[in-house]
C-alpha cells in the first residue's frame, strides 16, 4: 500500500506544487517507501494539520520533514496541536509563523490523507465520552480529516482545527486518501470528502 502510494504520488508532482500531508500509520508507510530522489527542489511540503497524538514517528511535521529529505525540497512546519479549542485558534491565527504556514496549506495542489475509524480518532483526539456516545448514536464509521462519516458518507461531526478543511479539498488538484485492512472496511468505506 506504501509503495503504491509512493509511486502515485511521485508521477502526479509538478513544478512549484505544495504537497499536504496528513499524519498517521498508514501515510507513514507511503513515505517511508520513497526512494531518494532528486528534481522536486520547486515543490513544497507541509502539514496538512496540527499534530495528534504522542507517537512522534507518526506524526505529520516528522513525515512532512522525511518526505522533503528523501524529495530534496522545502517544507514547512506546523506546530500546533490538532484538538485546540475555537478561542485558543483564533488566538493562535494571529501568530505570523501560523499566518505564513496557513497560507501555503491555502495552496495546496496534493492533498495525501490517511482515513481511520471514527472510534478510535474520537478516543486519540480527546473527545469527550458524551462526545463518543453520541457518534456511536450518529452511527459515525470513519475520520479523515477531523470529519466523522456515518454509513451514508454524511458528515455527522467535525472538530474545529487549524490546517485543511474540507472545502478545500474540492479545490485540490490531486487528492490521495490512503488506508488498509478489514478492521478499517467500514471506515474506508463511509469515508467521503467530496
Amino acid at each position: 500500500l506504501g509503495k503504491v502510494a509512493a509511486n502515485y504520488l511521485k508521477g502526479m508532482i509538478k513544478s512549484n506544487d505544495v504537497i499536504a500531508l496528513t499524519g498517521g500509520s498508514t501515510v507513514k508507510t507511503m513515505v517511508d517507501s520513497v526512494q531518494k530522489c532528486n528534481g522536486f527542489n520547486e515543490v513544497t511540503i507541509v502539514p496538512a494539520r496540527g499534530g495528534i497524538g504522542r507517537n512522534l514517528e507518526t506524526q505529520a511535521n516528522t513525515l512532512v520533514s522525511k518526505l522533503a529529505n528523501k524529495f530534496s525540497c522545502n517544507y514547512r512546519l506546523f506546530h500546533v496541536p490538532d484538538n485546540l479549542g475555537c478561542e485558543a485558534i483564533k488566538a493562535m491565527m494571529k501568530e505570523k509563523d501560523i499566518i505564513e504556514v496557513m497560507n501555503i496549506i491555502d495552496n495546496t495542489n496534493i492533498l495525501v490523507y490517511g482515513i481511520g475509524r471514527a472510534d478510535e480518532m474520537a478516543k486519540r483526539r480527546g473527545l469527550s465520552s458524551d462526545q463518543i456516545e453520541n457518534l456511536k448514536i450518529q452511527g459515525a464509521l470513519g475520520e479523515a480529516l477531523g470529519h466523522y462519516f456515518n454509513k451514508s458518507g454524511e458528515v455527522v461531526y467535525y472538530t474545529p482545527t487549524m490546517g485543511i478543511k474540507s472545502k478545500q479539498v474540492k479545490n485540490t488538484r490531486d487528492v490521495i486518501a490512503i488506508a488498509g485492512g478489514s478492521a478499517k472496511a467500514e471506515a474506508i468505506i463511509a469515508t467521503e470528502i467530496n
